[in-house]
């Protein structure tokens, strides 16, 4: 249906490799806990992925999944929040109704901010108030 195979989804993965690298020494953690969602949601992009983005740029919604990691704006921020007040990351703090739109933005048109924030494992994503459920799947979007 339109979707990514699976070397094309490993071939976009490995050409940032570089910030994958980077990411992973920062955070400290496996570079495979982050590349691994990424390539699952390429390899899981389909057309409605495209109508979503499409009702987002014509205004009909205000946030949908997107990008290589299909994350959400909202999630994203929270998570980069989420990482700015434990000192995972540098950074300000965001504010989800104003900074929402150029978030989706740079989601939707680029790897480098989703990387940063919505590919982060989902222990460092979840809010400190919020312990995982045993067993429990996270979806993204």
């Amino acid at each position: 249906m339109g979707g990514i195979s699976n070397t094309n989804a490993f071939d976009l993965v490995l050409s940032v490799d570089w910030l994958f690298t980077s990411l992973a020494r920062q955070l400290r953690v496996r570079k495979a806990l982050i590349q691994a969602p990424v390539l699952w949601e390429l390899r899981k992009f389909n057309p409605l992925d495209v109508v979503a983005d499409t009702a987002v740029k014509t205004g009909v919604d205000d946030d949908c999944s997107t990008g290589w990691a299909q994350i959400f704006a909202w999630v994203a921020i929270d998570a980069r929040n989420h990482c700015v007040e434990q000192g995972i990351i540098n950074g300000s703090i965001l504010d989800a109704p104003r900074d929402k739109p150029s978030v989706w933005t740079q989601l939707n048109e680029g790897p480098d901010l989703q990387h940063q924030v919505g590919c982060l494992p989902d222990d460092l994503q979840r809010p400190p108030d919020q312990p995982a459920e045993a067993g429990a799947e996270h979806e993204r979007g």
